[in-house]
């Protein structure tokens, strides 16, 4: 049989006239298979090291924050966004005055990281680290070297002889302001 075009067209216009019918008929049932895995082998290369929770003293507390935060590497940028030992952002860095040390934190020091982190953690406590401040239990806040622990005692700090700046506005030291700390109650 010799096949024309007009030959093809036909069988082309069947086919897809009967398609759509077979398209919607019902699957064929599932049968599960029994498949065998071989065991997992460990990866090549040393095993990985495990994460001591302790900290000697003579880092405590930055040096244990940088090596929770970066492993210890004050110099570090992994182009996640943060930077240094305490993988501080930009924002951060920036604002708190490390920007007269240098341009990132990872270009600065040790001690000027530990300089502004000690900023850091008078304004926005511990917090600031979330996961390592956890993981070494500390809480609240340092203020002129002292660790603050309660609202009370940061009024009573700013309040005697020290010279901070407290934006006008600030809600962070509402009683200084003349805001009661609680409600009033009635």
């Amino acid at each position: 049989m010799k096949c024309t075009p007009l030959a093809l067209v036909i069988a082309g216009t069947l086919f897809t006239a009967v398609a759509p019918a077979t398209a919607h008929a019902a699957p064929a049932p599932y049968t599960p298979r029994m498949v065998q895995v071989a065991p997992s082998k460990p990866a090549p290369g040393p095993p990985p090291k495990q994460m001591s929770l302790g900290c000697t003293n003579d880092q405590w507390p930055w040096g244990c924050v940088a090596q929770c935060e970066s492993g210890g590497n004050w110099h570090i940028n992994t182009g996640n966004g943060h930077f240094g030992g305490l993988q501080f952002s930009q924002r951060t860095w920036v604002g708190f005055g490390g920007g007269k040390y240098a341009a990132r934190a990872d270009l600065a020091t040790r001690q000027q990281q530990i300089t502004i982190a000690k900023k850091v953690v008078a304004v926005q406590g511990w917090g600031a680290w979330p996961h390592c401040s956890r993981r070494y239990g500390l809480f609240g806040r340092t203020l002129m070297g002292r660790t603050v622990t309660s609202r009370r005692s940061i009024t009573e700090r700013l309040t005697s002889d020290t010279s901070l700046l407290i934006r006008k506005g600030s809600t962070r030291f509402g009683a200084l302001h003349g805001a009661p700390i609680h409600p009033p109650l009635r």
